[in-house]
């Protein structure tokens, strides 16, 4: 993760301009609260039991789902 530099003492466009362009990239690579989520083929879904297992979930072509443990 990069971190934003300390601004400069004088307005300076190309500064916030960069820093905008990595917030808005930053953004873009995290999940918002209230937003769907969409993993396609080559991604994956895992989520944690209660005990610690870790759980693949998959869909097939008709919608069923299935999990595996990893």
């Amino acid at each position: 993760m990069s971190y934003l530099p300390s601004p400069p003492t004088f307005y300076n466009s190309g500064f916030f301009s960069n820093a905008f362009q990595q917030i808005s990239q930053s953004l873009g690579l995290s999940y918002q609260k209230g937003s769907d989520i969409e993993l396609n083929s080559e991604q994956s879904l895992i989520i944690v039991s209660p005990n610690g297992t870790r759980y693949k979930i998959e869909v097939d072509n008709s919608g069923v789902l299935s999990t595996t443990a990893v």
